[in-house]
């Protein structure tokens, strides 16, 4: 039976919700062992390489938005940075997903894992690149040091990228070509229905689960930096006119 390739919407789905689940991991790996954050990295890269106005403009209009809605000021001013990392992180997801259902529309007889595993190699050049541009004598601080933190990014776009490839070979078995008149949807396309529901609704609990545990860690290493009292000798900094101001997300 001849089959009809998925379309590039279902592959920028995709490749959004695997973003997300991919972000979800990458939280707590960077809280649990030092690697980098990719969302954030790209984000803090794109504040000092586009004109300041761009990103002022777009955390104001979030900050607007989330004031609006009852939400501290200064609170909302962090939430916005951290929303527009994220945004910007799963957007590419869904662009380079859609770009990938592309490409293996053309590599047919390729293997569809082993093609979105390259795929994802290639993307983690410019999320390595870009930890690296932020401090090139320390790109990647942390206790992995920069050689396995950058092995981390490369693994995790690989897996993503596999991931990806998978769904397409799912999808590609399960969508029958267009008939020439209107038709009740057939079984391959409920089949196909259901596997991106079901995509959706393990990715949304790997999400779940991976930002719960990364904020439990985030909330354990604040408390226990403000249990630890600080080493005899170690320098107290004066309190300053610019204390309170919102630090930029890490």
């Amino acid at each position: 039976m001849t089959t009809k390739k998925p379309a590039a919407g279902s592959g920028a789905l995709v490749g959004l919700l695997l973003a997300a689940c991919l972000s979800a991991l990458l939280y707590p790996a960077a809280r649990l062992i030092g690697l980098p954050f990719a969302p954030f990295d790209l984000f803090e890269w794109l504040t000092r390489a586009l004109p300041g106005g761009v990103v002022t403009s777009g955390i104001d209009a979030l900050v607007s938005v989330l004031s609006a809605l009852g939400l501290n000021v200064a609170t909302s001013a962090k939430a916005a940075e951290i929303l527009m990392a994220l945004g910007l992180f799963l957007t590419g997801g869904a662009i380079a997903g859609a770009t990938l259902f592309a490409l293996l529309k053309r590599l047919e007889n390729e293997p569809s894992g082993l093609v979105g595993a390259g795929a994802g190699a290639i993307l983690s050049i410019p999320l390595i690149l870009t930890g690296n541009a932020l401090d090139p004598r320390a790109p990647f601080e942390g206790p992995v040091g920069v050689f396995p933190a950058a092995l981390g990014l490369l693994l995790a776009t690989m897996g993503w990228g596999a991931a990806v490839g998978w769904a397409y070979r799912r999808l590609a078995g399960a969508t029958p070509a267009p008939a020439e008149e209107p038709a009740p949807l057939s079984a391959g396309q409920l089949e196909r229905r259901r596997f991106l529901i079901r995509l959706g609704g393990a990715t949304a609990a790997i999400t779940v689960v991976g930002a719960g545990l990364g904020a439990a860690l985030t909330r354990r290493e604040g408390s226990s930096s403000v249990a630890e009292p600080p080493p005899e000798g170690t320098p107290t900094a004066a309190p300053s006119a610019d204390d309170g101001l919102l630090e930029p997300a890490p």
